[in-house]
């Protein structure tokens, strides 16, 4: 969605005058909207079908805002080194699945049709319509979706790393107690608990 289009859909929702909109004030602008100009509540239908076409357009773009930090966040630590870096062949081929599923995440979560079709049948759905496109986006090469991303190919992915930068958003500080703190609940607790309250 280019800017002039955005402009005019937030001014359709009168958020325009705000230098930033978040997911939560754009729900409350269309509820809002759908109060006043519902064709049920006596509105124009022709306006309220500028206003459906806004919000979904608008949360598109969100969606794919949202898509774009998650890979510029995990597309350096993921991104997968040599075999002679890793302990064994296994770890290695565990990294570079890893990354892969990363770039295939990536580029259907970036794309409002792939995203509408995977929500709405799921991985196998996406990998039936796929197979009568164009360019499928399993056929894609992952370090190509990395390079693409990070030299701002598309237009979108530009305007993103013009404004977060090559290194991307600052890192959440508390993500690796919270990683931590789901490891453990996957495993229980460690070998050493078990010996002490057994012996409570």
């Amino acid at each position: 969605m280019d800017s002039e289009r955005r402009s005019d859909a937030l001014r359709l929702f009168g958020l325009h005058r705000r230098p930033s909109v978040t997911a939560d004030d754009l729900r409350e602008a269309y509820d809002r909207a759908a109060k006043l100009q519902h064709p049920d509540r006596g509105g124009e239908p022709f306006l309220w079908q500028r206003i459906q076409q806004a919000y979904d357009e608008l949360r598109s773009n969100e969606a794919a805002k949202a898509a774009r930090a998650a890979f510029h966040a995990i597309a350096g630590r993921v991104c997968p080194g040599r075999l002679y870096e890793y302990a064994s062949a296994e770890e290695h081929a565990a990294a570079v699945t890893a990354f892969r599923r990363a770039c295939l995440a990536f580029r259907v979560l970036r794309d409002a049709e792939r995203r509408r079709v995977y929500y709405a049948v799921g991985f196998g759905g996406l990998r039936a319509s796929e197979a009568y496109q164009e360019e499928s986006v399993f056929e894609v090469e992952a370090w190509e979706v990395r390079r693409s991303f990070l030299e701002g190919d598309e237009q979108g992915d530009r305007e993103y790393l013009l404004l977060h930068g090559p290194e991307g958003p600052p890192p959440d500080p508390t993500a690796a107690a919270r990683y931590e703190a789901r490891r453990q609940a996957q495993e229980g607790p460690p070998a050493w608990w078990h010996r002490i309250t057994r012996s409570w």
